[in-house]
């Protein structure tokens, strides 16, 4: 019964979860303030789905982090002159 009334007040004291998808992402671009932090600190013991996209949202972080300048130089792809000339036909056709 407490646990229920403690979740409710903390459902009704957080901003909604539109609004804390935000502050996820702003996380990771700065550092939240502490009432922002609180928020969602305490929104994410209620929000099983916020909780979850905010640890989904660190993971492709983590992942991607740093990947932004070496993508070009690992890729070693480039098109055969039959690939370009069916393109360049295609879009003439257009």
């Amino acid at each position: 019964m407490l646990m229920r009334w403690y979740m409710k007040l903390i459902a009704w004291l957080t901003p909604c979860c539109q609004e804390l998808t935000r502050l996820s992402s702003e996380s990771l671009e700065r550092k939240l303030s502490l009432r922002e932090r609180l928020s969602l600190f305490l929104h994410n013991t209620v929000c099983v789905w916020c909780k979850r996209y905010d640890g989904q949202l660190k993971t492709i972080h983590d992942g991607v982090e740093g990947k932004g300048d070496t993508i070009g130089e690992t890729m070693d792809v480039s098109l055969s002159d039959e690939g370009k000339n069916r393109l360049k036909a295609l879009l003439k056709e257009k």
